[in-house]
């Protein structure tokens, strides 16, 4: 039950950061590469005000993460994301990737190579659970998956704010002619997908660790997860990442680490060749 604990919540993890990806491409028909890399800034955060910084209360800590990744998906948009589209939308996964690549630089310049744990809310402290041992984490973690994604699909699904999004993502031009200010929302979300990515960084950096290339860690499982579950369905993120968690746990256990990421292409490609919208992607959002 410990195995299965600890693949469940990796799996949540995987899920969330899945949906983060999932917020700019539903909402905006934006994949933005530099997602995961906002949960690696709120790790630093976290690390610099919890354990080695001025010792803010950890109550004020979520707000000044959801600030820092808000900002921060704010200046993405505005100097990776919308001068792209302005000469036609090519190359916005290019300057994405940059913008990734800036940060995760800077991280190792600040920081280095070395990984730094964070306890925040007692969220490290174990527990024994049904036979099996894990960490208030893990189950912060799954309820934070289930919960988040069930209301990330319905303000996108419900809400005025979701639907205009959607139709921007299907049709740019007559969005506008409806009145939708397509650049403002397409801001909106990235700066919703950088708050919500750093406030994941507390928990990340519990259960993880704060380094510099926790967001390429991220990044290859989430992506996997994204690609399984579908592009377009937060439910598919959720199924998609716990999908991947289990399998990435349950190869280390029982065939080797090393092997984890050769299972985790290998369920990619599969799942490219098999059904290329995922399981519960749909056509039309595939194409955009």
């Amino acid at each position: 039950m410990t195995l299965l604990w600890s693949a469940l919540a990796i799996g949540a993890l995987y899920a969330l950061v899945a949906a983060l990806f999932n917020i700019g491409m539903a909402q905006s028909g934006v994949f933005n590469f530099a997602a995961p890399q906002t949960v690696m800034v709120g790790a630093f955060v976290s690390y610099e005000f919890v354990s080695r910084g001025p010792q803010i209360s950890a109550v004020l800590l979520v707000p000044v993460c959801l600030l820092v990744g808000a900002v921060l998906g704010y200046v993405t948009e505005l100097v990776a994301v919308r001068p792209v589209i302005s000469r036609g939308g090519d190359g916005i996964l290019i300057t994405t990737v940059g913008v990734a690549f800036v940060l995760e630089g800077i991280a190792f310049a600040t920081y280095g190579t070395d990984g730094h744990r964070v306890s925040v809310f007692g969220l490290d402290r174990g527990i024994d659970l049904l036979g099996g041992r894990l960490a208030v984490v893990d189950i912060v973690l799954v309820f934070a998956a289930v919960a988040g994604i069930l209301a990330l699909h319905t303000l996108t699904r419900r809400s005025r704010w979701g639907l205009e999004g959607r139709a921007v993502t299907i049709d740019a031009t007559s969005a506008m002619l409806r009145g939708i200010n397509g650049t403002r929302g397409r801001a909106q979300v990235l700066m919703l997908a950088g708050a919500l990515g750093s406030a994941l960084g507390i928990l990340a950096a519990t259960k993880i660790h704060s380094s510099f290339d926790l967001g390429i860690q991220l990044l290859v499982y989430a992506f996997v997860a994204f690609a399984v579950g579908g592009i377009g369905s937060f439910h598919g993120c959720l199924v998609g990442g716990l999908i991947v968690g289990l399998l990435q746990a349950y190869t280390a256990r029982y065939i080797g680490a090393e092997y984890s990421l050769i299972f985790a292409f290998a369920l990619l490609l599969l799942t490219l060749l098999i059904r290329p919208t995922g399981l519960f992607g749909t056509r039309q959002l595939r194409l955009v």
